[in-house]
């Protein structure tokens, strides 16, 4: 297995973007904080999501935080076939499937907004993304609930180490549930984070930081554990500045 590394990275959570942002040392202050919602009117000058709701938006202007630190910022005007994008996510899609529904019951199933519909779709953050960065390699989204942070780690690891990408952009997306879904899944809210990674097989021409996943013990971080690499790199730069 070859080593992977990471080239960009960018965090949102309640507390702003950036993981110098993140409140304490560990996730577990993370999860005491008691902040639970990242703020709607997160800034974007970005024409594509300007129009999208905070499920997309948000994670779509995280990836392309990620991507501009690495050269990748083509706003769609450059392809990249080797680039690819793998998001993990449980419920982003619960709030445009509402909204969908909602709009049906209003005016009719023959009078529906059109513009809802491909919101509704699991895997439509992941295809956002794709068309703002021009990556056009591999698009996954992954859908496993808790474990849904640590298997699109796995599954970009592989596709890098088989050369089916040159970089793989990755986002860990937790969203609380919509209220009006909240007690019929048994779902207790939680501090929401959005974290993307931009991983790519090491090049000794380039300092990136070591990345195996191997090193990482993700027990007790379920749902956080892009995050919680966040919070790694934030200690390590920490480190060398001091």
């Amino acid at each position: 297995m070859k080593e992977v590394s990471i080239s960009g990275f960018n965090v949102v959570t309640p507390f702003g973007s950036g993981f110098d942002s993140l409140p304490g040392e560990s996730i577990s202050d993370f999860i005491i904080s008691n902040c639970f919602e990242i703020d709607d009117n997160l800034e974007s000058n970005l024409p594509l999501i300007k129009r999208s709701p905070r499920e997309i938006k948000i994670p779509c202007i995280s990836m392309y935080e990620a991507a501009k630190n690495v050269g990748i910022n083509t706003r769609g005007e450059k392809k990249y076939t080797d680039i690819g994008i793998i998001v993990g996510t449980s419920f982003s899609n619960l709030k445009a499937i509402y909204d969908f529904y909602l709009d049906a019951e209003k005016y009719g199933i023959d009078k529906i907004n059109p513009r809802l519909f491909p919101n509704t779709v699991l895997n439509s953050i992941s295809g956002y993304a794709s068309m703002l960065l021009g990556a056009v390699g591999a698009n996954i989204t992954i859908s496993q609930g808790g474990e849904s942070g640590v298997k699109l780690l796995e599954y970009a690891e592989d596709l890098l180490n088989r050369n089916i990408l040159r970089k793989a952009i990755v986002c860990e997306v937790n969203l609380n549930v919509p209220t009006i879904f909240q007690h019929r899944i048994d779902y207790q809210l939680k501090p929401e984070s959005i974290s993307s990674l931009v991983l790519q097989i090491k090049d000794k021409g380039l300092p990136l930081n070591d990345f195996k996943i191997e090193h990482y013990d993700f027990r007790g971080k379920q749902s956080y554990a892009v995050l919680d690499i966040m919070y790694r790199l934030k200690l390590a730069e920490r480190k060398v500045v001091g």
